[in-house]
């Protein structure tokens, strides 16, 4: 049910963990320089893990043809994605959708059905929208993610965001392995969410 995502994860931590040996054997401006394109790297595997694994849920509940009768209010809200152009995290669209969803009338055979990638476009994955996208999917934001939100917006994402439009932010050694270690563990919270969420069927109304 995960196998795919197992392997991605696997595949990210030993990357930026060899990225990290790297940078230590790196020294001098060359250091400095590997370690502000590393952050940008670091950066880009969290992202992509997070739209993997919420992409790899809602995607098993299409596959799995989950009647949408029986989900979770924010599934069903997202069923109704329709009336709006795209739901995003600084505007109040997907709240209009749990709104119609009251007066929705729901037939018994509807499945699960969203347009996935639609979804997923939000931009770089801030606090903000790591919140909004678990949300949507009727995930609960953790404690994890919210002790750890000021660094996932104004470091993780916040420096890779600097480096990547041309400035010069200096990544120190202890920055980069602070970088490692913290994409690591929130992936690895993400990982074991989905995983949980699908094992118990935390995706149902009733569960």
């Amino acid at each position: 049910m995960t196998e795919g995502l197992d392997n991605s994860l696997a595949h990210r931590k030993k990357e930026i963990t060899d990225l990290q040996l790297l940078c230590d054997l790196v020294k001098g401006k060359e250091g400095g320089m590997l370690r502000r394109s590393g952050h940008v790297l670091i950066y880009a595997h969290w992202e992509g893990f997070v739209k993997e694994a919420i992409s790899e849920y809602l995607n098993y509940l299409k596959s799995t043809k989950q009647r949408t009768l029986l989900l979770k209010d924010e599934l069903k809200a997202l069923t109704l994605i329709s009336v709006l152009d795209k739901p995003q995290p600084q505007d109040k669209g997907f709240s209009r959708a749990l709104t119609v969803l009251f007066e929705s009338n729901w037939r018994d055979e509807d499945c699960f059905d969203v347009d996935i990638d639609k979804l997923l476009k939000v931009g770089n994955i801030g606090g903000k929208e790591l919140r909004f996208l678990l949300n949507i999917s009727g995930l609960e934001y953790l404690d994890v993610y919210l002790n750890r939100e000021n660094w996932i917006s104004e470091v993780l994402c916040g420096r890779r965001h600097r480096i990547a439009h041309g400035g010069l932010q200096p990544i120190g050694e202890n920055d980069i392995e602070e970088a490692v270690n913290g994409t690591i563990k929130l992936c690895e919270a993400i990982y074991t969410q989905i995983v949980e969420a699908l094992r118990n069927k935390y995706y149902l109304a009733v569960n």
